[in-house]
C-alpha cells in the first residue's frame, strides 16, 4: 500500500521519521485500533447471548484484533518507510493511519453482520451497499481531520504517540481480562437425580430421542439401502415400527430441529436464521416431560444446537460437546469474525490432514457422555436427546487416517467425484452405527432397554448432485428432506405397541407430540404435529427454507410434490415446480406449465399452510454469530 504524502508542510528544519520510527507508529495503531475493534466486537457478541455464556472473548477479542492489526500496522509503517524523503511526518502518518485501519476492518465486520443478521443473508441492494459506504467514508474524513488538527498544533497531542496508543491498548486487555473474571457465570451443577422411580411414572417409558444429523433415509439398510450393513439401527426397526416416508419441515439443522423438539412449524417458532435463537415462549417436548417429573438431558455436538441458541430449554442437564477450537479459542471467542477467518484460512490452505475434533466430537464421544449420563440418570424416569453428526461432513476415511472431504474447503467439487463422497458418507454412517450399538448395548447392561421408548430419526438429508449442487440447506428436493423415522416403543407399562412399517407420510412436526402420547401426557394444544401412535400417518407434508438467501417452501403428497423459490435465487433454483412424485420419484421432470391448474390448487393449498403458521407464529429472537460461532458454521457448511 502506497501512502499519499501529507498535505501539510513540515518545518524544513525536520527531518522526515526514520524507517523504526514509522514501524513503531503503525505498531502503535494497529494495536489500538484492534484492541477497540475487538472490544467492540466482543462486546457485541456477548449482547447477543443468553445468560451464562463464556466470557473469554472480552479478552481474547482485543487481543487478537490487536496481534491481526498491529501486524497491519506494522505494515502500514514499512509501506510508509519505502517512500524515502517522500515520507510523510510521524504525526500525519498516525493521523492516517489510525483511522484507516478502524474503517477498514470496521467496514467488513459490519458489512457481513448487515448480510448475515440484518439482511437473512439475501444480497445488499446498491443503495444499502453505498450508503455503508458513505458511513465508514465519512467517520474516516472526520477522524483523521480531527488528527491532522491535534498533529498540526505547536505542541503535538499526546493521542498521536505511540505509548498512549499502547497504554490505551494494554487498558483495554487488562479491562476485559477482568471483565471476563468478574462477570464469569457461576457453575451451578444440576439437581440431583432422584435414585427411583416416581410412583406415578412406574408404568410410563424412558426416552431417549436420537437425532443423526444429514442421515438420508434412503441411505439405510431398513429402507432399502444395499450397499451397506447397519445392523443396530436393523435391529432397532425390527423391534418397533419404520415409517416409510418421513419428512423434515426444513433442510437445515437449526429449523428442522426446532420443529422437532416443539411440534411447531418454521414460520411459527421462527427459528430458521443462522443467527436466530429458540423462543423462551415456545414449548418444548423436554419442557412438557419435565413439568409431568421426567427427569430430562440433552447431548448435542453442532454448533447451531448451543445452549446460546435456547435448546436447552426444559433439560436439568444440556451438554453440548464442542469442538477443539484452534488458537485457543473458547464458544464465545469463536464467533469472532477474525477467528473464523484464520480458521477458514488454516483448513483451506495450511492443514494436510483434518481433525475430526477440529469440527465436531464424533459418535464415540456422543456414546461416551450418553453412557455417563444414564449412569448418573437411570435409577429414574427419564427423556435424553442424543444428537450425532456423524455422517455430516467432513466426510471422514474410517479408521480415521486424516483423510475427509469438507465442504468449508471443497464447496463445490466436480460432479464427477459424486460416488467417491457418496462412499465417504455411507462409511460415515457404518461408523455411526457401531457407536449406536455400544449405546444400545449399555442399556441393555443396565435394564433399561426394555423399558425404553427410542426413536431414531434425523435433521435432514443430504445432497450428492442429484440436482445438481451439495451438502443441505438450498434445496427442498427429497434427498435433502427425506429422513429416516423408526420408533422402538417399551415393552412395559401400558404405551401403545408399534410395529412393522408404516405407510403414508410422517413427518418431524409429528415426533414431539409422539412422544408425548406415547408416554400418556398431554400434547400442549399449541403443537401443529398430530401423533403418529397406532402408525396414523397423514396425507401430506409441508417445508419452508430461509436460509444463505434461498427463501423456498414445498408441499408434498403421496403422489405430488410442489416448490417454490424466490426469484434470482442464489442456488439458481426455478420460481415453480410440480412433479408427480409416485412416478418420478427423482423429481426430475418438472411439470409446473402442463399441469397448471393443479399446481395452482396445490400453490393455494401451501398457501393455507403459511397463513395457519404465521397465525400462531411467535415474536421471533434473534442472537448475534460471535466468531467463534461463524467460525463453526463455516467449518460445517454453513457459511461460506
Amino acid at each position: 500500500m502506497t501512502l499519499v504524502p501529507s498535505p501539510v508542510v513540515r518545518d524544513t528544519g525536520t527531518p522526515p521519521p526514520t524507517f523504526p520510527e514509522l514501524l513503531h507508529a503503525g505498531l502503535g495503531a494497529g494495536l489500538l485500533a484492534g484492541s477497540f475493534l475487538g472490544l467492540i466486537a466482543a462486546i457485541t457478541i456477548l449482547l447477543g447471548r443468553k445468560e451464562g455464556a463464556d466470557m473469554q472473548v472480552l479478552w481474547y477479542g482485543p487481543l487478537l484484533h490487536a496481534i491481526l492489526l498491529g501486524a497491519a500496522g506494522l505494515t502500514l509503517g514499512a509501506a510508509a518507510g519505502l517512500l524515502g524523503r517522500r515520507r510523510p511526518s510521524r504525526d500525519a502518518f498516525v493521523a492516517f493511519s489510525l483511522p484507516a485501519l478502524v474503517c477498514a476492518v470496521g467496514f467488513v465486520i459490519a458489512r457481513f453482520h448487515i448480510y448475515r443478521d440484518v439482511l437473512g443473508e439475501h444480497p445488499m441492494s446498491r443503495v444499502q451497499q453505498l450508503a455503508l459506504v458513505g458511513v465508514t467514508l465519512i467517520f474516516f474524513i472526520c477522524t483523521y481531520l480531527a488528527l491532522r488538527w491535534l498533529a498540526g498544533r505547536r505542541v503535538p497531542h499526546p493521542l498521536l504517540r505511540t505509548t498512549t496508543h499502547a497504554a490505551l491498548a494494554a487498558a483495554i486487555l487488562i479491562a476485559g481480562g477482568a471483565g471476563s473474571i468478574l462477570l464469569r457465570p457461576a457453575v451451578v451443577p444440576p439437581p440431583r437425580p432422584p435414585d427411583h422411580v416416581p410412583a406415578g411414572l412406574a408404568d410410563r417409558p424412558n426416552v431417549i430421542l436420537i437425532m443423526v444429523d444429514t442421515l438420508r433415509a434412503d441411505r439405510l439398510p431398513a429402507y432399502g439401502y444395499k450397499r451397506i450393513a447397519t445392523p443396530v439401527i436393523d435391529a432397532l426397526a425390527a423391534d418397533g415400527a419404520v415409517f416409510e416416508h418421513a419428512f423434515s419441515q426444513a433442510s437445515w439443522t437449526k429449523p428442522s430441529t426446532a420443529t422437532l423438539l416443539t411440534g411447531l412449524y418454521p414460520s411459527t417458532h421462527q427459528t430458521y436464521r443462522k443467527s436466530d435463537v429458540l423462543p423462551a415462549s415456545v414449548t418444548t417436548v423436554a419442557e412438557a416431560m419435565k413439568d409431568a417429573g421426567w427427569r430430562t438431558g440433552a447431548i448435542v455436538s453442532n454448533i447451531n444446537l448451543a445452549p446460546s441458541f435456547g435448546f436447552d430449554q426444559g433439560t436439568d442437564e444440556y451438554l453440548y460437546l464442542a469442538p477443539d477450537y484452534f488458537f485457543g479459542a473458547s464458544e464465545s471467542s469463536s464467533k469472532l469474525a477474525l477467528y473464523n477467518l484464520l480458521r477458514l484460512v488454516r483448513e483451506r490452505f495450511l492443514s494436510k490432514r483434518k481433525d475430526v475434533r477440529h469440527y465436531y466430537q464424533d459418535a464415540p464421544a456422543v456414546t461416551g457422555a450418553a453412557k455417563a449420563w444414564l449412569d448418573r440418570n437411570g435409577r429414574t424416569r427419564f427423556f435424553l436427546f442424543l444428537h450425532y453428526m456423524d455422517p455430516h461432513d467432513p466426510y471422514f476415511v474410517h479408521p480415521y487416517d486424516g483423510t475427509a472431504v469438507a465442504r468449508v474447503d471443497t464447496p463445490r467439487p466436480e460432479a464427477s467425484r459424486a460416488r467417491e463422497i457418496s462412499d465417504l458418507y455411507d462409511g460415515e454412517i457404518v461408523f455411526l452405527d457401531r457407536y449406536l450399538g455400544a449405546l444400545i448395548s449399555d442399556l441393555k447392561a443396565k435394564g433399561l432397554y426394555e423399558s425404553t421408548l427410542i426413536v431414531l430419526t434425523a435433521d435432514h438429508g443430504e445432497e450428492f448432485c442429484e440436482h445438481g449442487g451439495w451438502w443441505h440447506g438450498t434445496t427442498l428436493y427429497d434427498e435433502q428432506i427425506r429422513i429416516p423415522l423408526i420408533v422402538k416403543p417399551p415393552r412395559e407399562g401400558g404405551t401403545p405397541v408399534l410395529r412393522g412399517r408404516i405407510g403414508g407420510i410422517a413427518r418431524s412436526l409429528d415426533i414431539s407430540p409422539t412422544i408425548l402420547t406415547l408416554c400418556r401426557l398431554h400434547v400442549p394444544p399449541e403443537m401443529q404435529g398430530v401423533s403418529l401412535e397406532g402408525g396414523a400417518a397423514g396425507s401430506e407434508s409441508f417445508a419452508e427454507e430461509d436460509f444463505e438467501g434461498n427463501r423456498l417452501r414445498a408441499l408434498r403428497t403421496p403422489q405430488w410434490k410442489i416448490i417454490q423459490a424466490n426469484a434470482a435465487n442464489p442456488r439458481g433454483l426455478p420460481e415453480e415446480e410440480l412433479f408427480d412424485v409416485a412416478g418420478d420419484p427423482r423429481e426430475t421432470q418438472n411439470l409446473a406449465l402442463t399441469q397448471m391448474p393443479l399446481a395452482k390448487a396445490m400453490n393455494a393449498r401451501m398457501d393455507r399452510r403459511v397463513a395457519a403458521a404465521l397465525r400462531s407464529a411467535v415474536v421471533a429472537e434473534h442472537g448475534r454469530l460471535d466468531a467463534q460461532t461463524r467460525e463453526r458454521l463455516k467449518a460445517l457448511g454453513y457459511v461460506q
